[in-house]
């Protein structure tokens, strides 16, 4: 009973590592293959209609005249 404690402690060390090495491999090659094709999607997809315009991002703020009238307005 002894002999077999002893090999089922080194059975699980061996198994732990093994699962750790599994694990990177697996975790690696998942990362590889799925986000470059996720990145394909998005940069396909991202603003299909082109609601976005780049030119009117930065814009020049229009200066408004800050008077009483203007204060009346908000109610």
């Amino acid at each position: 009973m002894k002999y077999l404690n002893i090999v089922y402690i080194n059975w699980l060390k061996f198994l732990k590592i093994f699962g750790n090495v599994q694990m990177f491999i697996l975790l690696t090659l998942t990362y590889i293959t799925f986000v470059p094709i996720l990145w394909i999607f998005v940069r396909i997809f991202s603003d299909p209609l082109k609601l976005r315009n780049k030119s009117k991002l930065w814009g020049e703020i229009k200066k408004e005249k800050y008077d009483f009238n203007y204060f009346k307005l908000q109610g």
